[in-house]
């Protein structure tokens, strides 16, 4: 928890018995403005919302002294002291989990991937699925959607997230966020991972630099992990029509025999099957680890011809292939 900000005795000296009030706050482990501001530092956090902040859960109702002290925050809020507060607010997302069954948000990605921690392991929290209702607060265990992870073979939606990209949370015996659900909802960019293992650094570079949707990648370096027992691994690419987003179109679905897995890889803004073929490729490219070799099978010849060529020519001659037949013009 950072241990900054705008002192607030400078407001309690304003207010009446300020010694009360002082006790009050350092029970509460609340020193600075910032604790009980949003994250834009543009409004007051709520008595119920303040837990987040301070990392303790007072009991009863809010106490008078507390609307005292948010009045008169709010008037220096319209003057120049404001100016002073750090923002972005450093109290909002600063906190990461560090133990089983913690509470966290994932804070750089529009989804918010919000859950409890199971386990932790290198780093890396296995988080159950809770979806949010931002009217009450509360809290409801996902059966099943979209951001579940089948490689972890969980009956509920769960998933694997490094802790660098999550914030810790406080919620309540009754499964209420005791945080302001608004600011939870920003969007901040989490620092990158500094230190990651020597054999599958340059992957998970490459992983973090081309791919930006954070569910892919968390996919790719969830395959990534399962295929480095492996000494080949065998895949094999089939284009098919598949319904998604209740539309139906063309993707190509990428088996991976030794993990029993299958993923769909649609490319709408890329319509054609060969390029299809391609993206496939590169994502294959990008999770397969360090000395695994790879065995890509598939029914389209013209692609194979293609990828044959490509992988057969140095970097330095791939010009060469722009005018052949089977030649990548997508690489232009």
């Amino acid at each position: 928890m950072p241990d900054h900000g705008t002192p607030i005795d400078t407001i309690v000296k304003e207010l009446p018995r300020p010694n009360h009030i002082k006790s009050k706050l350092n029970r509460l482990n609340l020193s600075f403005i910032e604790q009980c501001t949003t994250y834009k530092n543009d409004d007051m956090l709520f008595w119920f919302q303040l837990p987040h902040n301070t990392k303790y859960i007072p009991r009863g109702r809010e106490p008078r002294w507390y609307q005292l002290l948010t009045e008169t925050i709010c008037q220096q809020l319209r003057t120049t002291l404001k100016d002073n507060f750090i923002t972005l607010n450093p109290y909002t997302y600063k906190d990461r989990p560090t133990q089983k069954a913690e509470w966290a948000i994932e804070r750089s990605c529009n989804t918010k991937f919000v859950g409890q921690i199971s386990s932790i392991k290198n780093n890396n929290a296995v988080m159950n699925h809770w979806t949010i209702d931002r009217a009450t607060s509360q809290l409801h265990l996902c059966a099943d959607c979209y951001q579940n992870n089948p490689l972890l073979g969980k009956k509920k939606c769960t998933r694997r997230i490094h802790i660098s990209s999550l914030a810790a949370i406080i919620v309540n015996s009754k499964k209420r966020i005791r945080a302001s659900v608004v600011d939870l909802m920003q969007i901040e960019k989490a620092k990158p991972i500094s230190k990651t293992p020597l054999h599958i650094s340059l992957k998970i570079n490459y992983i973090d630099k081309l791919i930006k949707d954070n569910e892919t990648k968390n996919i790719l370096e969830e395959v990534q992990s399962k295929l480095r027992k492996q000494k080949t691994a065998v895949l094999h690419l089939v284009p098919q029509q598949c319904k998604i987003e209740k539309v139906i179109e063309e993707v190509i679905t990428c088996s991976i025999l030794a993990l029993d897995y299958r993923m769909h890889i649609s490319t709408p803004n890329w319509p054609t099957t060969t390029r299809k073929l391609i993206a496939a490729l590169i994502h294959i490219a990008l999770m397969l680890p360090k000395k695994v070799k790879v065995l890509v099978i598939t029914m389209k010849k013209h692609f194979a011809n293609m990828a044959r060529a490509i992988y057969e020519t140095p970097v330095h001659a791939l010009h060469t292939l722009y005018n052949k037949t089977y030649g990548p013009s997508w690489l232009t």
